[in-house]
């Protein structure tokens, strides 16, 4: 069985960000996948941000982590808790 680089990658969920084309002028990026997964031991600080679905963006939570953004499910009872406890930027 042989073992490729790409496969230790396979289990996490799509979180990833693209620049938003719609304004060049504004290179905000945004979520175009989420998970649902708990992954609140990850996040840091008090604060998260709420995205709004607007092509090619979807509908997510974006909290900080120590290795950047983390784009979730605003659905997931993990993400309700935790913002329950924290300040919308």
């Amino acid at each position: 069985m042989s073992h490729s680089p790409s496969s230790d990658f396979s289990h996490k969920l799509p979180t990833f960000s693209l620049p938003a084309r719609r304004n060049p002028s504004r290179s905000r990026l945004c979520c175009i996948g989420v998970t649902s997964i708990n992954k609140s031991s990850e996040v840091v600080g008090e604060t998260y941000r709420v995205q709004s679905e607007k092509s090619p963006c979807v509908k997510a939570i974006i909290f900080n982590t120590d290795d950047g953004k983390l784009c979730a499910d605003p659905k997931a009872q993990w993400v309700k808790k935790l913002i329950a406890n924290m300040t919308k930027v």
